[in-house]
């Protein structure tokens, strides 16, 4: 019996391809199950904004990822989003679909989030944890915050504000280190394990955020006109 082997060989190729299509549709199937087992599409939800041309917050992209592998789900936007994303906030808040609220913020995406825990308060929504990285010093006008935690390097502490209802934290990163600057403060693993214990902790999921600060977290009292 001849063979054809130009036949066979086809064969084989073909079985291969379907073999290799095969797996790689299964290794989909289990990233996407494991990316949901990960970060549930309801529950506590943290919302990233980055600063200035969307060039200079980068730090963040790679702390909402460490945030999404201890199962929390986590998303990056720009800081010209803020106005748009408080609604859609409170929408998914209303719905159940998001609580508790989790913002950070780096630089103009910081100044945002100040602004966003007035507004969210204004269509009745709690944040339950706000983070700012290296903001000018301000007050916070409003909000319904559990803890608002201000890290800047060198200068940048925030004062409470009339109508803030919450927890006001100010650190100095910079004391003691000379590598944190505006620049570099989203992306040093100390503020990010320092804000990965707060988050945890927000969302019910542990953590240990220091219960008692340090003499350089006391909150100035807000400037009176």
């Amino acid at each position: 019996m001849q063979v054809n082997w130009m036949r066979l060989e086809r064969g084989f190729v073909a079985l291969a391809r379907g073999a290799a299509a095969l797996t790689a549709a299964l290794c989909i199937v289990v990233t996407m199950s494991a990316a949901a087992a990960a970060a549930p599409d309801r529950g506590p939800k943290v919302y990233l904004l980055r600063g200035f041309m969307n060039v200079f917050s980068l730090g963040l992209d790679d702390l909402s990822a460490k945030i999404e592998r201890r199962g929390i789900r986590s998303e990056v936007y720009n800081h010209t989003s803020a106005s748009r994303l408080a609604n859609e906030i409170a929408d998914e808040y209303k719905s159940g679909k998001t609580r508790p609220v989790i913002l950070i913020g780096h630089s103009a995406g910081a100044a945002a989030i100040v602004d966003m825990v007035g507004e969210l308060e204004r269509l009745g929504v709690p944040v339950a944890l706000a983070v700012t990285l290296d903001i000018a010093s301000r007050p916070v006008p409003a909000g319904r915050v559990g803890t608002f935690l201000n890290l800047y390097a060198s200068t940048g502490a925030l004062a409470r504000g009339p109508g803030f209802k919450g927890n006001l934290v100010n650190m100095d990163m910079a004391k003691g280190n000379s590598g944190v600057g505006h620049f570099s403060i989203d992306k040093v693993e100390q503020v990010h394990n320092l804000i990965l214990r707060y988050v945890a902790s927000a969302a019910g999921r542990g953590g240990g955020a220091p219960k008692r600060q340090p003499a350089q977290a006391t909150a100035p009292a807000a400037p009176r006109s």
